[in-house]
């Protein structure tokens, strides 16, 4: 899903720079068929001029001024107040009194002060004029006449600084040359030479226009074609003047709806695309067909109709709509194929947008779940609604700009699925929340997976602790009667036996201890499992227990011809705290499995001090032999 929201900021830029253009070709338009400018007389035709031009570009004043033959002075000949709708002239400005603004005037650049109070061009009128009368952004159109430089247009803005565009300093060209227009009919010798030149001057206006501008009487025949016409549709102006229209710029499949609608307007005055921006399609001299937005507009002169079709081509505006529209495509064809739904909140206006994939997810369409906030909201499972509203509202509060939360949805089946909501609040250029969107990924099958996992843990840990239990309670049932035959035997060895007598007494003795202590090694082992093996933390002399623990195998390594020795460093402490029993236990294994291993030579058990403090010591103990080892 893709944000095109600079996309849009950039076509209403567009549009409104169209539009502005659209008013400015009409304005002009309308002044150069005004008979007044053509008529021969200033003063009418100056504050007509200066009306147009100071209502299209929506500035408080604009005046002209024009200059003496010797260029030190200036005089208002005209001077339109918008706010008060009155004209005045007269006022002189002086060369010696402004001479940044006249030297910067005769050199027949624009002027185009957008702080009027600040340029230097401008700010000799601060102080008496600007200031006092509010005036911030000034634009001043050298007016050319004859070949020479005879006035100025004056442009005035009250209210904020402002930036002149282009197409506004284009416009007072074009105004500029409407008073060259004015002054030139004043001079005109006679009514064909005037009207010459005024046909030359409208031509130039209209062939500056950014649009193709056509003309079409109300035959259908075309009147006018301008520069940029040519370069739209292939046709010299020489060759379209006089051409049907319809043969000329329209497809061979619209032209009898273009004759209907002309004739329908002809008797009706009515017409569907009159006055309106439409996009039609339109064939080019070579035959190939494209895409233009049109505004037409009729004028009645005298006892006809003549149209004014303003043109643009629009064919890479409609390219570059179709390669965003194949982008989209391919983006909802990769989120729907990875199983993902999008949604989309407006938080200022309130609506909300799931996508197909979203519906999906809980066994609807866009027909049987719209695009409406409590279907989400009123879904959610009671268990999850506090956390998940505590979330969104912490970003709504500016706590966080991200969020992701797992949560249950209902399914259309009854059920609830389970739900990964990841989402990002947007903010506007003044800070303030205005969308929220995000994906949401269906995690039921992964939840159930994990709560199969759960049940088996618990289960086998189950079975664990059974056997441990088991093991610890047979532990006990052995050892009791074990102990009974071990104190037996202890007693027959202290009375009056036979060496053959003490020899079996003492194998029974031998074998039930040796019984007893993996009897004990099943209990510890059980408890090691459960959990519940305990160390001892008692007083204990440590060299006892080693010598102990050494003597229990002296008689074995006898049997085998081995030497059973100790080695004890003297900073070993001989009395500790900690687990004796324990601690044999583990002596004992190692030197059991020393003495099975070995077959000659010797075994030593060895006690090395490593570190320690008047708490505490570190020590390492070792059994070594001259068995076979065990493989690294």
């Amino acid at each position: 899903f893709r944000d095109i929201t600079e996309r849009k900021h950039i076509e209403n830029r567009r549009r409104d720079t169209e539009d502005l253009l659209r008013q400015q070709q009409i304005a002009l338009l309308g002044l150069t068929s005004n008979s007044v400018i053509q008529s021969g007389v200033l003063e009418p035709a100056l504050r007509e001029i200066t009306r147009v031009s100071a209502t299209t570009l929506h500035v408080r004043r604009c005046s002209i001024w024009l200059l003496g033959e010797d260029h030190a002075a200036l005089q208002c000949k005209t001077l339109y107040d918008a706010g008060a709708e009155t004209y005045s002239s007269g006022t002189e400005l002086l060369a010696h009194d402004f001479p940044s603004y006249f030297r910067e005037l005769l050199s027949e650049r624009v002027i185009d002060a957008a702080d009027a109070q600040h340029d230097p061009r401008t700010s000799e009128f601060t102080a008496s004029y600007l200031a006092p009368l509010g005036i911030t952004a000034m634009l001043d159109i050298p007016i050319r006449f004859k070949g020479k430089l005879v006035g100025v247009l004056c442009h005035e803005h009250v209210g904020s600084i402002r930036p002149w565009m282009l197409e506004e300093q284009q416009f007072g060209h074009a105004i500029a040359s409407l008073v060259s227009l004015a002054l030139e009919a004043v001079e005109r010798l006679h009514a064909e030479g005037a009207l010459r030149k005024s046909e030359g001057r409208t031509r130039l206006i209209i062939d500056t226009a950014l649009s193709a501008v056509i003309n079409m009487d109300d035959q259908g025949r075309i009147t006018a074609w301008n520069t940029q016409a040519e370069q739209t549709f292939g046709w010299t102006s020489q060759e379209a003047i006089g051409r049907s229209l319809a043969d000329t710029i329209i497809p061979p499949t619209h032209r009898e709806a273009h004759q209907r609608g002309l004739d329908h307007f002809l008797k009706t005055g009515e017409g569907p695309i009159l006055n309106k921006r439409v996009e039609v399609t339109a064939l080019r001299r070579d035959g190939t067909e494209f895409p233009i937005e049109l505004s037409l507009t009729p004028l009645r002169l005298e006892n006809a109709y003549t149209f004014t079709a303003f043109v643009v081509d629009i064919s890479e505006r409609k390219q570059a709509e179709e390669a965003l529209r194949t982008s989209e495509a391919r983006l909802m064809m990769t989120v729907q194929g990875s199983h993902i739904g999008i949604w989309d909140w407006n938080l200022t206006t309130g609506a909300i947008y799931f996508s197909t994939q979203w519906k999906h997810q809980l066994g609807h369409d866009d027909t049987t779940l719209p695009n409406a906030f409590d279907e989400w909201r009123l879904r959610i499972h009671s268990d999850d609604q506090p956390f998940v509203h505590k979330t969104i509202q912490s970003c709504l509060d500016g706590e966080c700009s991200h969020f992701e939360i797992e949560h249950r949805l209902r399914h259309r089946d009854g059920s609830y699925r389970w739900i990964l909501s990841r989402g990002s609040l947007i903010r506007d250029v003044y800070g303030v929340a205005a969308r929220m969107v995000g994906i949401h990924i269906d995690t039921t099958d992964r939840k159930r997976s994990e709560e199969e996992l759960r049940a088996a843990k618990e289960a086998a840990e189950a079975a664990s602790k059974a056997k441990s239990e088991f093991l610890a309670n047979m532990s006990h049932e052995i050892r009791t009667p074990m102990n009974g035959v071990l104190g037996t035997t202890e007693l027959l060895l202290n009375s009056a036996l036979t060496d053959k007598q003490r020899h079996l007494a003492s194998t029974v003795h031998r074998s039930g201890r040796t019984l007893l202590a993996i009897i004990n090694d099943i209990l510890d082992f059980s408890k090691i499992e459960a959990g519940k093996l305990d160390l001892e933390c008692v007083a204990f002399d440590l060299v006892q227990v080693l010598e102990e623990s050494l003597e229990l195998f002296m008689e074995a390594g006898r049997r085998k011809k081995l030497q059973l020795t100790q080695q004890i460093d003297d900073k070993v402490p001989h009395y500790l705290k900690g687990d004796p029993v324990r601690f044999r236990q583990i002596l004992m294994n190692l030197l059991s499995n020393a003495i099975k291993f070995t077959e000659n030579g010797g075994i030593t058990l060895v006690a090395e001090f490593v570190s320690g403090t008047t708490t505490h010591a570190q020590l390492r103990f070792a059994v070594t032999d001259t068995g076979i080892g065990i493989p690294a």
